[in-house]
This record gives structure tokens, C-alpha cells and sequence, in this order.
């Protein structure tokens, strides 16, 4: 799906697996203190200025506005956080994503309940919202996003692979998806790419994780039915 906007945007559940908390406990207990339930995502935003710092003056924040400039450098796609209890929705910067022969910002979202990932296209400001972080093939030409949630269903369970449109070179579309509980994305090469299918037992304590492979053969992407299982 995408969204095409100029100025401010709010976009609906669906980030990137959690950033681990400060290993020095009395900063992480002033964290807490500070930002209470939000805690992660505070430390999030306190990281995202480094990863501003890295794009020179693409991307800038003032306070809960988060504006990238595009291409045209006059124009600014601006994105703004909403601070309601359930409708809480903070975006944060990441990085720049050089797919194809066009580039993305990456965006994490933390929403009331669940995560998950927007792409601005650099270039037009088109808006995507994905599952998770983009895993890039070596040739830049896909990338795949995987999601697993077997416990509260926040998130689909799917793993996806994307490519830009036959058309444009500034959209993307799904070339292959298969709805199954998909974690660790990682291109083998250019035609294949493995991923672990995780599933549980013991009413959803023990998780399992069953490598799987996806190739591209003439007739498309295909996942293959062998199976290695590992817990």
C-alpha cells in the first residue's frame, strides 16, 4: 500500500526489532523514570540524532516533527508524532535505503500496541508501510521483510519479497509473498534467500524455528518444502 502526502502524516499499526536497553543500569533506570512504559522508544529518539548527523542536513527533527527533505531539496515531507495514550504513533528516523535506482529514508514506528517500518521514497515523497526492516539483496534489486506474531496477532505473519514497478523506478511492489510466521530474513545471492518459519509448543513458551529457502526460478519466486528444524 502507499500514501502519497506533502506535509503531515499518521499512518496505522503495523518497527524494527526492539533497540536493547543501555547496558549501564543507572541510566537505564533514569530512563525509565523519564519516559515510563516508552522507555525504548525514548532511547530510539536519543539515537536517531546520531543517525541524522550521518545525512548532513537530508533529515532534521524539531521536537515531535520529523522532516526529510527530498530530491528537489524545496520540498520537506514532514511527519509528526501523535502523543494520544491509545492512538500514540512516534516515528524515528533510521537510515537511507539505496534500492534499485532509487533511494528510501527508513522510518521505525512505535505504535500503542505493536511496530513497525515506513519508507519515503527520496525522490517523490511517496509514503509505504511495511512489516519490519528491509533485508537488501546484494544486486539491490529486492529487498524482503519478514513478520511473526504467533501470541497477540498485532502483526501479519508473512514473509515478502518487494521489487520497484516495471513502470517507474520510484515505486515498489510485491513480486512474491507467503503468509507464514517469518523472523531472520538473509539473501544467500542475488535467486535465493533464507529465512527461519517460526511456530511454538507448550501453549506458545517454546518457540521453534525451521530454516526455509525461497529461489527465483523462471516461473517466479518459489519456497521450497524442505525443512531443517531448530529451537
Amino acid at each position: 500500500m502507499k500514501i502519497l502526502l506533502s506535509i503531515v502524516l499518521c499512518i496505522s499499526p503495523m518497527l524494527f526489532s526492539s533497540v536493547s536497553m543501555a547496558n549501564d543500569a543507572e541510566k537505564s533506570v533514569a530512563l525509565y523514570k523519564k519516559c515510563g512504559m516508552w522507555a525504548t522508544h525514548c532511547l530510539k529518539r536519543e539515537q536517531e540524532k546520531e543517525f541524522i548527523s550521518n545525512f548532513g542536513e537530508l533529515a532534521f527533527r524539531d521536537k515531535n516533527i520529523l522532516h526529510l527533505r527530498l530530491y528537489s531539496k524545496n520540498i520537506t515531507v514532514s511527519i509528526s508524532d501523535n502523543d494520544g495514550e491509545e492512538s500514540f504513533a512516534a516515528y524515528t528516523f533510521l537510515d537511507l535505503l539505496r534500492f534499485d535506482q532509487t533511494t528510501f529514508y527508513v522510518l521505525s514506528v512505535t505504535w500503542y500496541e505493536g511496530y513497525g517500518v515506513v519508507l519515503v521514497n527520496y525522490f517523490d515523497g511517496t509514503i509505504y508501510s511495511i512489516n519490519s526492516i528491509p533485508i537488501l539483496s546484494p544486486d539491490s534489486k529486492h529487498f524482503a521483510v519478514a513478520s511473526a506474531d504467533l501470541q497477540v496477532g498485532y502483526w501479519a505473519n508473512t514473509i515478502t519479497i518487494y521489487k520497484t514497478a516495471n513502470n517507474t523506478k520510484n515505486q515498489i511492489v510485491v513480486d512474491f509473498q507467503h503468509s507464514i510466521p517469518a523472523s531472520d530474513p538473509k539473501w544467500i545471492d542475488n535467486k535465493t534467500l533464507e529465512f527461519q518459519e517460526v511456530s511454538t509448543s507448550d501453549h506458545g513458551v517454546t518457540l521453534h524455528y525451521t530454516k526455509r529457502i525461497i529461489t527465483l526460478t523462471k516461473d517466479g519466486w518459489k519456497l521450497r518444502q524442505n525443512k531443517q528444524v531448530s529451537s
